[in-house]
């Protein structure tokens, strides 16, 4: 008889999960979301560790983050019947005390700065919304310090979480042009493939699609290089699925992010470590000054590759609205908010006032944060996720977080936060056992 390990027989059942959820899809949404309600409940029972099952739950909803129940995410409403078992069920004062006290005044002052725009936004349903969005965030960080997660498992679950990933892209563009259902009670909707071809799964954007494979292989290479090194094969394997998920999303960005991560990789393991910092430094500067000095040289030859390498990966439609960088709606975005953020720079101009002032949104974090809440709540933004900024390798660093933030608008993103506490107390458990032994 073969025995199958707990942490295999979850991805397997994450992987069929994967291939049968779509096809139940397309016979009925109730029994779609039945079927996701008993797979969560069946994977949480099944892993060991509170912590574990909290991340598992977690990150497999978060692939169905098209779909909602009464307007909420299914990842959220997880959060929150998590959130509230936690507090009643244990020693909720814990909480507070496994933040450190700079990372929780951080936290506060964030989300008081976030609050107090509500007295100047334009759009207060919005407020609301983006309001209660800063609170899930706490809530996670709360909740991951609290409940420890066993890195082993989570290094495992997280190949089975990149697989099953995938297969949902590959499912849901199989088998469905437009995913649009919708009752009183839920809906589910995924990218429409009318316009052009992009794989994001139940993801309601392709960059969201990208986001999540970055994201696992940030804690993935964390959790590894905090290990004994023994499950190498493991880690690559992740590593590779990771760079799949990229490539499928079709994002130019996550090209880009493919192209670099596996350059600085290459350069790493190439230089000996003690030059690597200062190779590092050199062609920052070098890139650096060569922007300054040859940046309109760099903004066409940039111009005719963005051209060709859309037409190259059948994003043609994509044309129309990025055909160069000075075209972009990106950076026309950009330039139309560096206007507006001098007019108020320090607290900014409320949440979501980029609907008031022009039709399309950052897609860069700094710039939409500047935006709503100033320079001011941009700085203990930074203050919060330096855990992620100066934890990791920069090549890490560049590819897996400096680039979304330049794209996407993440300061929200609940999965930012579940990182930046697995580092944190990761981290903490790490100076403990090297005091410990020394002692």
């Amino acid at each position: 008889m073969i025995k199958i390990s707990q942490d295999n027989a979850i991805n397997l059942i994450l992987v069929i999960s994967a291939i049968v959820n779509p096809i139940i899809l397309l016979f009925s949404a109730e029994l779609f979301l039945f079927a996701l309600f008993i797979e969560t409940i069946l994977v949480a029972t099944l892993l060991s560790g509170i912590g574990n099952k909290l991340f598992l739950g977690v990150f497999f909803l978060t692939q169905y983050s098209g779909v909602s129940f009464l307007s909420l995410k299914l990842y959220d409403i997880y959060i929150t019947v998590f959130f509230i078992t936690t507090l009643l069920f244990f020693n909720s004062k814990k909480i507070i005390r496994a933040v450190s006290k700079k990372t929780f005044i951080y936290f506060l002052l964030l989300f008081f700065i976030a609050f107090l725009s509500a007295f100047w936004t334009s759009f207060p349903d919005k407020f609301v919304h983006e309001i209660i969005r800063y609170i899930l965030c706490i809530i996670c960080v709360f909740l991951f310090l609290y409940h420890k997660i066993n890195p082993q498992k989570i290094l495992i679950i997280l190949t089975g979480l990149a697989i099953s990933n995938i297969i949902l892209g590959l499912f849901v563009v199989k088998f469905f042009n437009i995913v649009a259902f919708e009752s009183v009670l839920y809906k589910i909707n995924s990218y429409p493939l009318d316009k052009e071809f992009r794989i994001s799964g139940f993801f309601s954007d392709p960059n969201k699609y990208y986001l999540f494979f970055c994201i696992i292989l940030l804690i993935g290479n964390y959790l590894y290089s905090k290990s004994s090194k023994k499950n190498k094969g493991q880690f690559v394997l992740l590593e590779i699925l990771c760079l799949v998920g990229l490539i499928l999303s079709f994002s130019r960005t996550a090209f880009i992010i493919v192209i670099g991560y596996l350059l600085l990789r290459w350069l790493k393991s190439s230089i000996d470590r003690i030059f690597a910092k200062e190779v590092y430094k050199i062609l920052f500067y070098t890139f650096f000054l060569g922007v300054l000095l040859f940046s309109s040289i760099i903004i066409n030859v940039f111009d005719d590759f963005l051209r060709d390498f859309t037409i190259l990966i059948g994003r043609e439609e994509s044309l129309r609205y990025s055909a160069s960088l000075s075209e972009s709606n990106r950076v026309r975005a950009w330039r139309h908010a560096w206007e507006i953020i001098k007019e108020n720079p320090f607290l900014g101009n409320g949440i979501s006032s980029w609907e008031y002032e022009f039709f399309y949104p950052t897609h860069n974090t700094f710039v939409g944060l500047t935006l709503d809440i100033g320079l001011l709540g941009l700085l203990f933004f930074l203050a919060v996720t330096r855990k992620i900024l100066g934890r990791l390798h920069h090549y890490y660093v560049l590819c897996l977080i400096i680039l979304p933030f330049l794209t996407l608008d993440i300061q929200t993103y609940r999965l930012l936060y579940i990182t930046i506490a697995i580092l944190e107390i990761q981290n903490h458990e790490s100076m403990y056992i090297r005091a410990s032994s020394v002692q």
